[in-house]
């Protein structure tokens, strides 16, 4: 192999690489953003508690419509908002309207069970 296939060889190396990132790093990295931005949405409009409990319309985080996602890029909230609803992180009334335990919240980054 001369030096013009073993270039082309690193380039194809480097390439994959890049390419790994963006498949496994990446979108962990936005999740780990995007949960961030969710717990503070919360804390901004004040939905600590079964009283204050707001809906996700009311919070801002309702999903974007098809075309909206179409042309946008990714909006990894309603993943965030997902999994921290299935965590105990974010509790539901009766009515639907959502808000954040604090107690929860700390209790789930103790066992490390989310990227935060």
């Amino acid at each position: 192999m001369g030096t013009n296939g073993l270039t082309s060889l690193l380039f194809v190396l480097i390439l994959l690489a890049v390419f790994g990132m963006s498949l496994f790093i990446l979108p962990r990295f936005m999740l780990k953003r995007a949960m961030s931005q969710v717990l503070r949405v919360f804390r901004v409009h004040r939905s600590l508690s079964k009283e204050s409990a707001k809906t996700v319309e009311e919070l801002g985080l309702k999903p974007h419509s098809f075309m909206e996602r179409f042309m946008k890029s990714r909006d990894y909230k309603p993943y965030a908002l997902q999994i921290l609803t299935r965590q105990g992180v974010l509790c539901q009334t009766e009515d639907g309207r959502l808000y954040l335990s604090e107690q929860k919240l700390n209790e789930v980054q103790e066992q490390k069970k989310l990227p935060l």
